[in-house]
């Protein structure tokens, strides 16, 4: 599973402490079902939904969709305007908070078109970005020869195009000139002191200069000003940046925001921007689960690049939404390999809400150490278990072997959350009637339909299970719901499910689907945790 490397300058949610609980409960006339009105199975799926939870029939739209599981972006577009056009005129639609789609509705939208506008501002930018790359090699090569690091056998070992192995040599000859520097004294000191500066300014921009200015600073209320300018000023042009930038390389401001990312982020930094931008200008990574596009459906203009911060989520502020930003819907689909599965998600979530679900959870980590990405989840998951087994009385079982639960190993299972085992889905549990199912890997919400294939989502729907949630294509890790934050509200039974799915995501517009009924409360009737004690939980972690 690949994982997204951040752009230096590049604004970032930034992780807080929780945040706000949600408004109200979601309740059945803030719900809107969007069905294929091409296709009988959909529409008579969306009314046997609409009068289990008794929604009014004026609330389900039809939209004629073609077949298969992948839409075109231009007809995405014209059901997303749709969708917008209910939402504002009809009387109701003012209430909407929840999208539900429906088997027969597709599962993916395709990339956008690339226009010949677009074509043309990529060349510049790899023109741009070639320049600076070579700038930055004869930099390093300078230092290098500086530092007696030059030597032919170290010509060909790092190519002088590849911008990592570039920041690599810096760092080394940066290194090697400082101890060269503190070596020396008087007016030669001086002389090579002021020679390494005048390199990291230009690699590293006026941020490189700041442990400098901050090591050679005093108490005095000069320095103090002005180190406090120095802060003041690389906020101000932080700001303006992520300003100039939010829209992406073609608007307007765009050259501005470069000279910007020149002069504080040097030529390492507009390396590394352009290599963010110029796969914009290409179309790259805009395709998306269809259902989390369309939770930005209100929204009529985005950046389709890769995915937007979910400003329903509780733990992350993103800075994005305002009173003026449109809301963001929550999107669940009842979908399935058979529209008779699908049916059968519908009859197990309202009959297990009546009493509660009860059963064991199956808890599956890896045992990771590393360190990395993939250890902070791991590490969650154990969360999860501390979590479960400290706080509830529900029976839960853990494994912590790197291979998965073996086939037929987990009975009476209610709940399961593990990984990894990419596109090979592993039989292991008889589930309760109502079970929620979540296994983390890439590619496992891609098909519901392909029979050939072992997708654990169509897996864990075939075997019983009422609820899970999967990507529709490569997700990266860093964007999936945290298993303690989804998990621990539905265990409160405070949430419904899609209201849990919204409030633990980090994105929308980008690959996840969740499929189940969104009004589904499994722990209703007989809640393990409070939010109180979730929150304690994830501030604090688990009792020793």
């Amino acid at each position: 599973m690949g994982r997204r490397v951040g752009v230096a300058v590049a604004s970032a949610a930034a992780l807080t402490c929780l945040g706000p609980h949600a408004a109200a409960e979601l309740t059945p006339d803030q719900v809107l079902l969007l069905f294929n009105s091409n296709g009988d199975v959909s529409q008579d799926l969306a009314r046997h939904y609409a009068d289990a939870r008794k929604i009014p029939a004026e609330q389900m739209l039809g939209i004629p969709f073609p077949p298969g599981e992948q839409l075109g972006r231009g007809a995405y577009d014209s059901a997303a305007a749709a969708v917008r056009e209910v939402i504002r005129k009809r009387d109701w639609g003012g209430n909407v908070r929840c999208l539900v789609t429906f088997y027969g509705v597709p599962l993916r939208v395709s990339a956008r078109p690339v226009l010949a506008a677009e074509r043309r501002e990529k060349k510049r930018l790899e023109d741009m970005h070639d320049a600076g790359l070579e700038r930055l090699g004869q930099i390093v090569a300078k230092m290098e020869a500086e530092a007696g690091l030059t030597s032919p056998a170290q010509a060909g070992v790092l190519p002088p195009d590849n911008r990592q192995a570039l920041a690599e040599r810096y760092i080394s000859a940066r290194t090697a000139l400082a101890e060269r520097t503190d070596r020396l004294n008087g007016e030669p000191k001086a002389d090579a002191n002021r020679s390494l500066l005048d390199y990291v300014s230009r690699v590293e921009g006026r941020i490189g200069l700041f442990p400098v200015l901050r090591a050679n600073l005093g108490d005095s209320e000069d320095d103090v000003e002005q180190l406090d300018r120095f802060i003041r000023e690389a906020k101000e042009a932080g700001e303006a940046l992520a300003a100039a930038r939010l829209a992406g390389p073609m608007n307007r401001d765009y050259d501005r925001s470069l000279r910007l990312v020149s002069a504080w982020h040097g030529v390492l930094g507009l390396c590394e921007v352009l290599e963010e931008d110029i796969p914009r200008l290409a179309g790259e990574e805009s395709h998306a689960s269809f259902d989390s596009e369309m939770s930005l459906a209100l929204r009529e203009t985005y950046d389709l690049y890769r995915w937007q911060p979910n400003d329903l989520n509780r733990q992350l502020t993103t800075g994005q939404a305002t009173s003026d930003t449109p809301r963001t819907l929550m999107v669940a689909r009842i979908d399935a390999p058979s529209p008779q599965i699908a049916r059968r998600m519908i009859d197990d979530a309202v009959a297990v809400e009546r009493t509660g679900l009860k059963g064991t959870f199956y808890v599956d980590i890896r045992g990771l150490n590393k360190g990395d990405l993939h250890t902070v989840y791991d590490q969650d998951l154990l969360d999860l278990y501390h979590l479960v087994r400290q706080n509830t009385d529900i029976r839960v079982i853990l494994d912590n072997k790197p291979p998965v639960f073996k086939a037929g190993s987990c009975p009476d299972a209610a709940l399961y959350c593990g990984w990894y085992s990419v596109g090979n889905y592993v039989p292991a549990f008889t589930f309760v009637r109502g079970a929620v199912g979540v296994h983390i890997a890439s590619f496992e919400a891609v098909s519901l339909r392909q029979i050939d294939k072992r997708y654990w989502c169509a897996g864990l729907l075939r075997d019983g299970v009422a609820v899970t949630l999967g990507p529709t294509a490569e997700p990266y890790l860093h964007t999936f719901p945290k298993p303690t934050q989804f998990f621990g509200l539905l265990l409160t039974g405070e949430y419904s499910l899609v209201e849990c799915f919204y409030q633990s995501k980090p994105f929308n517009s980008w690959q996840f689907t969740l499929l189940g009924d969104p009004l589904y409360r499994p722990f209703a009737k007989n809640p393990q945790l409070t939010v109180a004690e979730l929150d304690r939980f994830l501030t604090r972690g688990a009792d020793p």
